[in-house]
């Protein structure tokens, strides 16, 4: 078989022709190149050529194999230029290839690989720079560290492996359990060496791009075994290969697991005790105890790199993205900008997180003495425990869940983080897609959830592109005439953009005209109108909408809805404002057509502005019924049964309650009876102690304790009972009172409402009444209060099976003290809108049609 590279054809181990690639249809070549060792284990590089994507790396591909020869067995897949090898599909394409050739469906003779771990993807033009050390846990990891992995080795890992020989140089051989260690030094490797300590990351970047050239950098935070680990599963990609041919350049960094469970040692240990497990990493990680400093020491090496040599590292030290999942989640925290002051998680017995004395983090400083930023850019992030790190200069997010995935805390709470600190952030909930990135097409979205992410990243690191990813409801779906319409975009969008270039028109081309509500720092758009019933209407999103990086979007979003089937009856009414208690507001209705007494019929209204009521619908001095009004919008009372036969109908909308603040809770933890309930799992104590003039709760969480998951709930119920539709619209202001004693305490306190929703429907959009307490060490031993507002105002949440709501509390800390905490009630106005405000009361029949 004739070779493009002669000089290298002494090198040739195996020639192999592909009729087919298994996704294009198209034939490659594959041609194998070592100067490695036949009898030694060698990692493997495809080298990709032949494509039509566009080089990036100027760099001639035999200057680059020559190098690569020397250590890999470098196979040089070859597409020939078929038209087809572009795009998506070529990454597919490769992956395929890739995946014969560790499962030796692709042979190299008699040769030994490494299969899964040691595997890379190189475009034509990209080098490989690996095993590079960025952290070292004998130095870096916090003190405690080293004894604990001692104490694994002795008390879960010899249960596990404990039958597994080890091999000393001497030829002498004795099994794990035998294996005794006292410190760190004497627990080995399964070849008799002391276990690897330090934590390594590799690079693939575009060797020589043209001049000016500086390519972003996409992260990936390996969550298995070896750098590679999530890149070469099939059901779980990490999209390099696509970066890789945009422009970018990857870095992939080791997990901190305990060095035993390392994929090079002795592999993954969880079918036995998992150490009690500690509520952590499963699977044997330090990623609680040390993998915020160590994921900030590979960001910052990298910076380090790229300022110290410039010319070879032609990287944007200032465009870094990163992807993370599940146990790797921690990383969302290198969203804010200085992560490497967090503490850690989890602290070890009977440490605080501090290293040896003098011993400072790696690459804290450029040559200069300049500190280097430990932050990322961009983040997608899966899943994992890292959530409560968010701050107000949160990085765009981008995070996704499955329908089968368990960890849906982890999405609601980066909404919540969105919400709260108005970051831009786009979140999917994706069908059929468990513990996984998003892959695939989706049919929901109809889109490419594949190319989401590569959009989401490509507008906010190479700031060249900027789509509406999507609009919901789903394209085709029945919506109320009061429901809004949400545009989700990969980056910020003003509001004048929107309202000047996106239409919602009716099915005779009107222009419908709407409200802009800017959610998630200007990603998220609602849009609030009133829709005519019966009837389709059409959202257009064009091209040309310009994002707030300056580009325009270059594809068009429509969507199409038909709004219910409800019209109105003849009506005209007086409205006006209902201000308080026994204020009120009369309806007067034209003579009403007889109909079934049976036969649906209903009231609907609108507010206008935020309000928290309960109305009551009255009609002849007798109270039909209630409405709990909230947010702007419209609001339904349904009307069947009452007798309208030919005549006028008049009601009376009349304010129940008074405007004002009332307290409506009050809990002091130092009188027995106070309305909490407060369950502990073992290690957690919790007692009353006197602070100053006043007695509070104090629980005392061990946290340094190997052998105790210490965990609790505290809960201050809102409402005893199940909540109803006189509830909506009630709102609470929640205002308590937190110190933590130690100046080494972790950061936050969570303080939140909680409340579940119909288990049946397990996603929504929003969220809402949540803080985040800040303590660091210079506010130890201070009181420190937040207060939060929190409004009954999804109708979503009222329905019969719902937990009652109540206020929860929840900390990472040794000991937490809780003052008094005090709920106060508000109660609004309402301004019902007539004609001229909005659309005026109206009697609606579902389903009637005009003649």
């Amino acid at each position: 078989m004739k070779t493009q590279f002669a000089s290298l054809s002494p090198y040739i181990i195996q020639n192999i022709a592909l009729d087919d690639d298994g996704v294009l249809g198209v034939p490659v070549l594959l041609t194998s190149y070592t100067k490695t060792d036949k009898n030694k284990i060698a990692p493997v590089i495809e080298y990709i050529v032949g494509t039509q994507m566009e080089r990036i790396g100027l760099e001639d591909d035999l200057s680059i194999l020559t190098d690569l020869i020397e250590e890999y067995i470098v196979v040089v897949v070859d597409y020939q230029g078929a038209p087809e090898a572009k795009g998506l599909g070529l990454e597919a394409s490769i992956q395929t290839v890739r995946r014969r050739i560790m499962d030796y469906s692709l042979t190299f003779e008699d040769r030994k690989v490494l299969r899964e771990g040691d595997n890379w993807v190189l475009p034509a033009g990209c080098r490989l720079k690996r095993h590079i050390p960025y952290f070292d846990i004998r130095e870096h990891a916090p003190l405690g560290t080293l004894d604990y992995i001692v104490k694994i080795w002795n008390e879960d890992f010899t249960e596990v492996r404990g039958n597994v020989p080890i091999t000393f140089p001497d030829g002498t051989v004795k099994l794990v359990r035998d294996i005794h260690p006292t410190k760190v030094e004497e627990c080995l490797q399964p070849n008799g060496e002391p276990i690897e300590l330090k934590l390594h990351l590799d690079i693939i970047y575009p060797s020589m791009p043209k001049e000016g050239t500086r390519c972003p950098v996409m992260i990936g935070a390996a969550s298995r075994q070896s750098t590679t680990g999530n890149w070469i599963m099939p059901s779980s990609p990490n999209y390099f290969t696509e970066f890789l041919y945009r422009g970018y350049a990857v870095m992939l960094f080791e997990h901190a697991y305990i060095p035993m469970a390392r994929r090079d040692h002795y592999g993954y240990f969880p079918d036995g005790p998992s150490y009690k497990n500690e509520s952590c990493d499963r699977h044997h990680g330090l990623g609680f105890q040390a993998g915020i400093r160590s994921s900030c020491a590979a960001v910052r090496l990298l910076r380090y790199l790229i300022r110290t040599d410039s010319d070879l590292w032609a990287l944007d030290e200032g465009a870094f993205g990163m992807i993370c999942i599940s146990k790797t989640g921690y990383n969302y925290a290198l969203g804010i900008t200085h992560p490497e002051n967090l503490t850690e998680k989890r602290f070890l017995a009977p440490y605080h997180g501090e290293c040896a004395d003098g011993v400072e983090q790696p690459f804290l400083t450029y040559p200069d003495g300049t500190p280097i930023p430990s932050n990322v850019q961009a983040m997608y992030s899966v899943s994992g425990s890292g959530s409560y790190y968010a701050r107000e200069d949160m990085c765009p997010v981008l995070t996704t869940v499955g329908e089968e995935e368990s960890a849906l805390s982890f999405y609601r709470s980066v909404m919540e983080n969105g919400m709260q600190y108005n970051t831009e952030t786009l979140y999917y909930t994706v069908p059929r897609l468990g513990h996984s990135h998003a892959l695939g097409y989706d049919p929901k979205y109809r889109l490419d959830m594949y190319g989401m992410v590569i959009d989401f990243m490509d507008t906010h690191l190479m700031q060249n592109h900027g789509e509406c990813a999507y609009i919901s409801p789903a394209d085709s779906t029945v919506i109320r005439e009061d429901e809004p319409i949400v545009l989700h975009f990969t980056g910020k969008v003003e509001r004048c953009e929107v309202e000047e270039k996106v239409t919602i028109r009716d099915v005779y081309g009107k222009n419908i005209p709407f409200r802009d509500e800017v959610l998630y720092g200007g990603a998220v758009h609602k849009l609030i109108a009133d829709l005519p019933p019966a009837s389709a209407i059409f959202v257009s999103v064009p091209e040309g909408v310009t994002l707030a990086n300056g580009v325009k979007t270059s594809r068009a979003k429509e969507a199409c809805y038909q709004v219910t089937i409800e019209h109105p009856r003849k009506y005209g009414a007086m409205t006006g404002k209902v201000v308080d208690e026994q204020n009120e507001v009369t309806l007067s209705f034209g003579k009403v057509a007889w109909r079934a007494k049976d036969a649906p019929l209903s009231l609907r209204f609108k507010t206008v502005g935020e309000s928290a009521q309960l109305l009551g619908v009255y009609r002849n001095g007798e109270r039909l019924g209630t409405v709990g009004v909230g947010p702007e919008g419209f609001y339904d009372f349904d009307l069947t049964g009452i007798e309208t036969a030919n005549e006028p109908l008049t009601l009376t909308l009349r304010a129940e309650k008074k405007i004002g603040v009332r307290e409506h809770l009050s809990v002091d933890f130092a009188k027995e009876g106070a309305p909490y309930v407060l369950t502990l799992n073992d290690g957690v104590e919790a007692r009353r102690e006197t602070i100053g003039t006043r007695e509070v709760l104090c629980i005392d969480r061990d946290l340094y304790n190997y052998d105790k998951t210490a965990g609790y709930s505290l809960s201050i119920p809102l409402k005893e009972s199940e909540w109803t539709s006189e509830d909506f619209g009630r709102k609470f202001r929640i205002h308590g009172e937190f110190m933590t004693p130690n100046a080494f305490a972790p950061h936050a306190v969570n303080f939140s409402v909680h409340y579940n929703r119909d288990p049946k429907s397990r996603y929504v959009d929003q969220f809402n009444a949540s803080a985040h307490l800040v303590h660091t060490n210079e506010c130890a031993g201070e009181w420190l209060g937040d207060t939060i507002e929190f409004s009954v105002s999804n109708p979503d949440f009222l329905l019969p099976d719902i937990d009652k709501r109540c206020v929860r509390i929840g900390h990472d800390l040794g000991v937490l003290y809780v003052g008094p905490m005090r709920v106060e009630e508000i109660t609004t106005a309402v301004t019902i809108a007539d004609g001229t405000d909005g659309v005026a009361p109206r009697l609606m029949q579902p389903g009637y049609k005009h003649g």
